[in-house]
């Protein structure tokens, strides 16, 4: 842990009343940032909850992913004794984010990372442990009963596995994502070019791989590096894909379900492409809408579904954010707002970063609204 650093925002997703944004590195402890929200307004107010890590082990890195449904949340530690990695539940009571519980492997060993992504959609929680078994990686299911998180019932801890085996490296559960019974996950070192896979629940609860047809990235695209799903569309974030012949454009490969197989709708590219622009970073869906990060570009895209194409409708950036400051490596949803995460913004001070709002206007068309920071920034990355 870098002692003066608070990595604050390393992942952003919105959901409910409130918003969650993780401090993955912070002095002495670690700390994940509520945002109280109002409707048309958002800001961080002198009370600012905090979740605190109920553990303090150095390097836990807490915050390194988070993810609530409004009612729940769920904050990865892949830190956690010696980096076999925890996560850690809240409930939102009374206006409070109550821990609940903390929820780990069961057959973790040192260096799995279990933690590193998750995703939540009540009763289940996804955990990724990217690292583990050689950094072949792994994907866990947990699943609520009251006020109990256990692993499925699967004989294997939980896991859930594609039926194409990932290779050794592969990083399987780099990212999760999870939307009802649908679940969605990445291996963007697998196969050469980065895999993903969709999984669905069928009545019995067993979570069953479906196919994905017509994806084409190109070697060592990072393809399944970002996922995110929901009851119609899944999206892949390529962000190295390069087959355009310019090195690090990045593409998300959006995919439409129709049965029991996900078809792919089109392979996106920003309308403006930039060399090492890594579009892709990010992704997140919400209806018919779709917002798309990048990490060197300075902006995101927003696509909107039309019925048949997914157009770009607006490029979005920050008022004060400038080259370098990563506007877009974190994107998320809350209703008709937009959140766009720039870790290596200035206004604060050095590195601390900031969170962009904008309000998305059925034209999908986006209003920069509101900026938010740590509510004590210190030097580091938001």
């Amino acid at each position: 842990m870098k002692k003066k650093a608070l990595y604050f925002l390393i992942s952003l997703l919105i959901a409910a009343l409130f918003t969650i944004t993780g401090c993955d590195q912070i002095p002495l402890g670690a700390a994940a940032e509520g945002i109280a929200t109002k409707p048309m307004v958002w800001k961080a107010n002198t009370k600012t909850p905090v979740l605190l890590a109920p553990d303090t082990d150095a390097n836990l890195n807490f915050g390194i992913s988070v993810a609530t449904d409004g009612t729940y949340a769920v904050v990865g530690a892949e830190g956690y004794n010696n980096y076999q990695g925890a996560a850690y539940i809240y409930k939102l009571e009374s206006g409070r984010w109550n821990y609940k519980q903390t929820i780990t492997a069961g057959d973790a060993v040192n260096g799995d990372s279990f933690g590193h992504s998750v995703a939540i959609s009540d009763p289940y929680i996804v955990v990724g442990a990217y690292l583990k078994s050689s950094q072949t990686g792994a994907v866990y299911v947990f699943e609520r009963n009251v006020e109990t998180w256990s692993a499925i019932n699967n004989g294997d801890n939980g896991k859930i596995n594609p039926i194409v085996a990932i290779d050794s490296g592969g990083r399987w559960g780099s990212s999760v994502a999870i939307s009802g019974k649908y679940l969605l996950a990445g291996a963007p070192l697998d196969k050469g070019t980065g895999t993903a896979h969709v999984f669905e629940q069928d009545e019995f609860g067993t979570w069953n791989n479906k196919t994905m047809t017509g994806a084409t990235p190109a070697s060592a695209a990072n393809y399944g590096a970002a996922v995110t799903i929901n009851s119609n569309f899944a999206a892949v974030g390529a962000p190295v894909d390069d087959d355009t012949g310019n090195e690090n454009y990045g593409a998300v490969y959006i995919f439409m379900v129709s049965g029991n197989t996900w078809n792919i709708v089109e392979k996106y590219l920003a309308n403006d492409p930039a060399t090492n622009g890594r579009f892709g970073t990010s992704i997140s869906l919400t209806g018919n809408i779709c917002l798309i990060g990048t990490r060197a570009q300075n902006a995101s895209y927003i696509f909107q579904w039309n019925g048949s194409i997914w157009d770009q409708t607006d490029k979005i950036t920050g008022s004060t954010s400038i080259s370098g400051d990563q506007f877009g490596y974190a994107v998320g949803f809350n209703g008709s707002f937009a959140f766009v995460g720039a870790n290596l913004d200035d206004d604060a001070v050095s590195d601390s970063g900031s969170s962009f709002v904008f309000s998305i206007n059925s034209s999908g068309l986006g209003t920069e609204t509101d900026i938010f920071h740590a509510p004590t920034p210190v030097n580091g990355r938001v």
